[in-house]
């Protein structure tokens, strides 16, 4: 593919190892790190992104069965594409881009395209689960893509992206989105605040309350860093009003549980002994099944010798440290995992 843009190649990416390529993802931001900064991904915030680019963790394990799956039907997907557009030039795109006006902004495309009457645009392929499906419309798209392509148009500095989708693995939907400068700048300033004061300062933004900040927060302060319990720190007057904020919320959270817990129990009673019921016009069913549980004395009683097969003698650890609690003090080591409380 001989293409020239106003852009910079940056590396082939399939000459890179694992570890490679994260060193060069965090030489900018990329399209997936985009939504996460403006704040519409729901599953990467501010603080993610700046733990992805200031320590990128290479895993050894094997890639989600997701990751997996998408990798594989990537060029299925990009093949019925071609097919149904026939007047296009598609071309994948191996190479990791830099945009020249803004050197923070990297890209990592799915493939370009050549239209004879437009130029060159985007082409970015999804795999989607079915349950996303009500994320998407006739012509609407989740807005962490249009966030994603926008970023890609800047990036390249191209005025179009096509999203190839699919969606459960039956549904094709093809999304086409226009360059926006409007949304553009506004992404630019986003970002570059990001990259100037965060990941250049090395000053970690604060968490949002998602899950990814939580994560996040778990990995940045590790069990084998921890300070004795006895060692106190001593906070500035100005945490109050986060604890205030806290003790707030958590009285919130508790009052709308029950509100929830008091309208379910009112469906449970008009339920009764009916575990399905639907109401007149709504396409949802409402639930309150018998939930069936293993029987291991039943199958001891009714088969010994299966069971006896099955056998696994293990530890009684309530009645170890019962017995011994001192010794089993000893053999408590760190789960990872923090538990927060205000009392």
């Amino acid at each position: 593919m001989n293409i020239k843009l106003d852009a910079i190649k940056i590396v082939n990416v399939l000459e890179l190892t694992g570890e490679e390529w994260l060193q060069y993802r965090q030489t900018g931001i990329g399209g997936s790190d985009a939504s996460g900064i403006a704040g519409v991904n729901k599953y990467k915030s501010k603080l993610g992104v700046f733990l992805d680019k200031k320590n990128p963790i290479v895993s050894n394990e094997s890639p989600s069965e997701a990751a997996e799956m998408g990798h594989i039907m990537e060029p299925v997907i990009r093949e019925v594409f071609k097919k149904r557009n026939p007047h296009l030039k598609v071309y994948q795109s191996n190479f990791m881009w830099r945009s020249i006006k803004y050197p923070f902004m990297i890209a990592n495309v799915d493939g370009l395209i050549k239209d004879p009457q437009r130029g060159w645009g985007i082409l970015e392929i999804k795999n989607m689960s079915e349950y996303r499906l009500k994320e998407f419309g006739e012509e609407e798209i989740p807005i962490e893509f249009i966030i994603q392509g926008s970023h890609y148009m800047e990036t390249l500095n191209l005025d179009f992206c096509i999203f190839a989708v699919f969606i459960g693995g039956n549904k094709y939907r093809e999304f086409h989105l226009e360059r926006d400068d409007a949304v553009i700048d506004a992404l630019v300033e986003i970002e570059e605040d990001f990259w100037q004061n965060h990941i250049l300062s090395d000053v970690a933004p604060d968490p949002d309350g998602s899950e990814s900040s939580g994560q996040a927060l778990a990995t940045m302060y590790k069990a084998e860093d921890k300070k004795p319990k006895d060692e106190i720190l001593e906070l500035p007057s100005t945490a109050k009003e986060l604890t205030q904020a806290y003790e707030y919320y958590n009285e919130q959270e508790a009052e709308m549980k029950k509100k929830k817990d008091e309208a379910k129990q009112q469906l449970q009673k008009m339920l009764g002994v009916h575990q399905t019921a639907q109401i007149e016009g709504d396409e949802k069913k409402i639930r309150w099944t018998f939930s069936q549980s293993f029987k291991g004395d039943l199958l001891k009683e009714k088969e010994p010798e299966l069971y006896a097969q099955f056998l696994k003698p293990t530890l009684d650890a309530n009645a170890f440290k019962k017995a011994y609690p001192s010794k089993y003090k000893e053999f408590m080591v760190d789960s990872g995992k923090r538990t927060f409380n205000y009392k």
